[in-house]
């Protein structure tokens, strides 16, 4: 019957999903276009100050790292245990250096590495090492036994000595810094130190690129050198950038398809809907907005919806009051049996049964007549349900015993909630005029083994041990 209209709807809802996406897809084109043809320059140095950023902030950690020793609390003498101490403790927990030293100014070299340590005086400084010695917080490549450290150091002064301390990193684990950034149009990136030595180096050789930026990295001798062709960038950006476009165009196109389908099935579902409510008498949803300007129809649907609304009241009420007990307001039992039991067997979480029953309350209904034990019965139920969370169950099983039905509990939280209802009831007191009456329940809990009513005999003889046992107290009977 909706065929037709289907159709139409969905046609126009793509129509006005695609056209405005691609309009606004080609201006966002040629603006970025335009944009980086302007500002080449300024997206290039871009690129390189990033990796420059990211490397100065590499070599700031670990000088930090040396000053965070040259600066240790644990040196207090400068003896050459104390200091060993410090650099091997530092070891332990910096699995990236190789080795360390600490180099003082009258002439003493304490090196300690992972297995060993050792002592020396030197006559002279090598020219790596008197480079890290004068400038103090700095980084340089070292080359010792055959492997080249990259070499951060950092100062100490403390009552007239001074001096520096030298972490060494085996330049293999430097390589992986620069590796994850994109290099898209770049030509050689080399970061080199002022005697030539290379801490990294990565060519392109099969281009040849026109111009050098050097680029000096902070606190280093280090300086950063990549070649680059601008005419290369530009071209390798809009390439790659026409990829993305033509990939945004499609995925438009699926998303405005399905998104028109979905908003015209939901309109088709709904005019069905009109039709099916009124051949079935089932309520016709009132936030349908094609129905709103037809003032005959919406007189129509108010109506019949209020009459659908006043039946399912009524049903609803009539259910509640089978459900319920008069007096308290909790479950009754027929809840319990006909329908709790059923959703008891379907949950795959623990549950616990507590049936709880107050103690002396023919004492009450003699003492006070029996309307008042009505109303401490009717004080309980209050305390139990406000006690318990929502999705657990209180029910009158019958005269003074309440069962609760907690689920999704371990036992040991099962007989908390128990403790903790015994003793909020017996911390209670029922006042009513000069009437103040105390008194306490006895609970017995066990746990639910998909059958209800070996359950509640279980429950119900731990509550008696309860009882037996001297009243106003808490008894679990195993399973």
């Amino acid at each position: 019957m909706f065929k037709r209209l289907k159709v139409v709807i969905t046609l126009f809802l793509l129509a006005i999903s695609i056209l405005p996406l691609i309009m606004f897809s080609s201006t966002f084109l040629l603006s970025v276009t335009n944009t980086f043809t302007e500002n080449d320059e300024k997206n290039l140095i871009e690129v390189l100050n990033r990796n420059k950023r990211y490397l100065e902030a590499f070599v700031e950690m670990n000088i930090n790292d040396m000053r965070l020793l040259s600066n240790s609390d644990n040196l207090k003498t400068y003896k050459r245990d104390e200091i060993e101490g410090v650099l091997r403790r530092f070891l332990l927990t910096r699995e990236e250096y190789t080795k360390l030293k600490y180099i003082d100014k009258d002439g003493w070299i304490i090196e300690v590495r992972r297995s060993l340590a050792l002592y020396k005086k030197y006559d002279s400084l090598n020219v790596k090492e008197s480079l890290l010695f004068n400038n103090g917080s700095f980084c340089t490549v070292i080359e010792e036994d055959g492997v080249d450290y990259v070499a951060f150091s950092a100062p100490y002064r403390e009552d007239g000595r001074y001096g520096v301390v030298v972490g060494y990193i085996d330049s293999k684990k430097f390589d992986y810094i620069l590796k994850d950034y994109n290099l898209v149009g770049l030509g050689n990136i080399i970061i080199q130190d002022s005697f030539g030595k290379n801490l990294f180096r990565m060519s392109k050789e099969d281009k040849k690129y026109k111009e050098d930026i050097i680029e000096p990295i902070k606190n280093t001798d280090f300086s950063m050198i990549v070649t680059i062709d601008r005419q290369d960038i530009r071209n390798e950006f809009l390439n790659d950038l026409f990829k993305k476009v033509a990939l945004y165009f499609f995925l438009t196109v699926v998303l405005a398809i399905v998104f028109a389908y979905i908003i015209s099935e939901s309109i088709n579902k709904y005019i069905n809907r009109v039709i099916v409510s009124i051949t079935t008498l089932t309520r016709i949803k009132s936030s349908d907005s094609m129905l709103d300007n037809i003032e005959e129809v919406e007189v129509f649907k108010n109506k019949f919806n209020e009459i659908i609304e006043r039946l399912n009241k009524d049903k609803i009420d009539l259910s509640d009051k089978v459900n319920l007990d008069s007096l308290t307001g909790l479950y009754n039992k027929r809840f319990l049996m006909e329908q709790l039991s059923s959703k008891l067997d379907e949950d795959s979480v623990d549950t616990y049964f507590m049936m709880a029953d107050i103690d002396y309350f023919k004492r009450i209904n003699d003492t006070y007549g029996h309307m008042v034990g009505d109303k401490v019965l009717k004080a309980l139920s209050n305390i139990l349900k406000e006690g318990i969370r929502e999705g657990d169950y209180a029910i009158r099983f019958g005269g003074e015993e309440f069962l609760l039905v907690i689920t999704g509990v371990t036992k040991k939280d099962a007989l908390n909630i128990a403790e903790r209802l015994r003793k909020k009831v017996e911390s209670f007191t029922y006042q009513e005029d000069n009437l103040n009456i105390k008194f306490t329940i006895s609970i017995g809990v066990t746990k639910y083994k998909n059958n209800i009513d070996y359950s509640i005999d279980l429950a119900d003889e731990a509550l008696y041990n309860a009882k037996k046992s001297g009243r106003n107290r808490v008894i679990y009977k195993e399973a």
